[in-house]
């Protein structure tokens, strides 16, 4: 939906609380430096990331990989010592299609500016060697059985059990994994499990996703500083401690006087990789609507009936089709 948010929302700039939200988190409310929104979401807990058994990772000398070929190369040490490297459900429709558009600060990395000049419609995914590396590395992960021979079969509601069992010794998943097997499966815990981000294109960029549930004030109402007040009162660091210890499925809030429930090891990776960028499902317009379109096209590239390069292309297309629907000036001028 298109807000239009600064003719129909009231510009909270000058708000106390503006100045300590999360950068990341205030730019996806942002509009011609003008604040309309505030975000209490965890968009830390839900970056999504490599988690590993660091039980079998000691066991084989393994070591967190800081380029694509180290990830492959303990792929293949994990599928010759007969342990499926990746569990990756792809069944489910829209869990493969991470490894693409969360890899998007890479791509920022490698041509600064991309995303503004893919929503300015100065720019394409075809032909961006950053997008068709990622696509041909996936595919090769694919290839060479890394995922193990049922991928098109896995379902994600299976990746708490499998990863218990050691029967796959990775998988994507949120930062929060580790307590969620452990909340599954007891006898697994949290603390042997590990992270490190995406590694392919040789990412070392933390991915996240800085949006999430939003609140505006409509600019007619007749309540505007009563809204105002209201938001204040969200911001207290005592009532978003608050609002965080109470709510389970929140592990994390975006401003600096809130203490998260993350694990010491989860606060560590976290302050470790400073080295961070939005993923292009969000920083980029007409990705997200087409995510499991996407997936059909990445589910035919794994099984030989799209190239990579085809794969974009077609998401080009679908854009262009968005674009014009919501009579996007930049596809109909």
């Amino acid at each position: 939906m298109q807000y239009d948010v600064e003719k129909n929302a009231v510009d909270l700039s000058g708000e106390a609380w503006a100045k300590e939200e999360d950068p990341l988190v205030a730019a996806q409310s942002t509009v011609n430096s003008k604040l309309y929104g505030l975000t209490l979401w965890d968009i830390y807990g839900t970056t999504w990331v490599i988690n590993y058994n660091k039980t079998i990772f000691d066991k084989y000398g393994l070591s967190e990989p800081k380029s694509y070929a180290d990830f492959k190369a303990l792929c293949q040490k994990l599928l010759d010592a007969g342990i499926q490297p990746i569990y990756e459900p792809i069944s489910d429709g829209w869990h493969h299609v991470l490894w693409f558009p969360e890899n998007g600060p890479r791509y920022e990395e490698l041509t600064p500016g991309l995303a503004d000049e893919l929503n300015a419609n100065k720019a394409s995914f075809a032909g961006n060697d950053a997008m068709l590396t990622d696509l041909q590395q996936l595919k090769e992960l694919y290839d060479a059985g890394f995922m193990g021979q049922n991928a098109l079969s896995d379902t994600y509601a299976d990746r708490t059990k499998v990863f218990s069992s050691g029967s796959a010794a990775m998988i994507l998943a949120n930062l929060t994994f580790p307590e969620q097997v452990q909340s599954d499966y007891p006898d697994t815990k949290a603390n042997t499990i590990g992270e490190f981000v995406i590694p392919l294109v040789d990412n070392q960029n933390l991915n996240i996703n800085p949006a999430g549930p939003s609140k505006f004030i409509y600019s007619g109402s007749p309540n505007i500083d009563a809204a105002k007040q209201y938001f204040t009162f969200l911001t207290q660091p005592e009532n978003m401690q608050n609002l965080l210890d109470n709510t389970p499925a929140m592990s994390s809030l975006p401003f600096p006087d809130v203490k998260s429930k993350l694990s010491d090891s989860e606060q560590a990776f976290l302050d470790t990789h400073t080295q961070r960028g939005t993923v292009y499902q969000t920083a980029v317009n007409y990705v997200n609507p087409q995510w499991i379109d996407i997936g059909k096209d990445l589910t035919a590239m794994f099984t030989g009936t799209m190239q990579p390069a085809d794969v974009l292309v077609s998401i080009d297309s679908r854009r262009a089709d968005l674009a014009k629907a919501a009579k996007d000036s930049a596809w109909n001028s």
